[in-house]
């Protein structure tokens, strides 16, 4: 199945489920960029290099942070590592001045990610939440 086709009927799928959706292109890569609740998240859909019917999704919101002090970074760093460890297919990356707030499903049906758009959405804000809650820090999102 051809990326293009996939990434439109993503969209299509996002919009007639009342989502505001585009395909946007960035650096050659395109992804689905999506509203929700205020914030952008991006839907990255890969297929893999070998098999050629196992699909990569991931969905991903990134937040932009600013740092205070090397304490807080540390605490930070710290509560995301512990959030990893018991978040199901999900995690928090820092880098910088950005959060990314992430999940990951791999699925041997391209049109079998549908039906998980939601769910994956719900994992990333009890990421947040649960990030916000652990260090009193809130990243705003880079919409």
């Amino acid at each position: 199945m051809d990326i293009k086709f996939l990434l439109q009927s993503y969209l299509d799928f996002l919009k007639e489920e009342g989502y505001v959706a585009k395909v946007v292109d960035y650096e050659g890569n395109n992804y689905i960029s999506i509203k929700y609740e205020g914030d952008e998240y991006r839907l990255f859909i890969e297929k893999d290099p070998i098999e050629k019917d196992i699909f990569y999704f991931r969905l991903l919101l990134i937040a932009n942070w600013h740092c205070e002090s090397n304490d807080l970074l540390l605490k930070a760093y710290k509560e995301a590592s512990i959030i990893n460890m018991f978040l199901k297919v999900g995690k928090i990356s820092i880098y910088e001045n950005a959060i990314a707030f992430i999940t990951d499903i791999i699925l041997d049906q391209a049109s079998d990610g549908k039906k998980y758009i939601k769910n994956m959405l719900v994992i990333i804000k009890e990421a947040i939440l649960s990030f916000k809650e652990r260090t009193e820090l809130s990243p705003k999102s880079g919409k």
